[in-house]
């Protein structure tokens, strides 16, 4: 999975009403499927998992989470974690928890 952070300079003019704001256009995130299918079957999950978890991943280092030291590794593989859940929970467990 690569990541390509979007660093738009406050000088760049957008097209369109000025009343509007402008996207919010975060970067890319580039998941290489058969890296992510052979990783699915190492961990023993499916492939739709690993893509999420990959897609969560690189997402959450465009908001600028990162894991080069313990403590912020520990924070972002629990909001990892948080959102990995709240995709793959039954949809009867999502209507109790609100």
């Amino acid at each position: 999975m690569l990541v390509f952070p979007l660093a738009l300079s406050k000088s760049v003019r957008w097209k369109g009403a000025a009343h509007r704001p402008p996207p919010l256009l975060l970067g890319d995130v580039v998941i290489s499927v058969p890296t992510a299918r052979r990783q699915a079957r190492e961990q023993r999950h499916s492939l739709g998992r690993e893509m999420a978890w990959l897609m969560i991943h690189g997402i959450l280092h465009l908001l600028g989470y990162d894991h080069e030291r313990p403590e912020e590794a520990r924070r972002m593989r629990r909001k990892e974690r948080t959102l990995i859940r709240h995709l793959f929970e039954s949809p009867s467990k999502k209507e109790t928890a609100c």
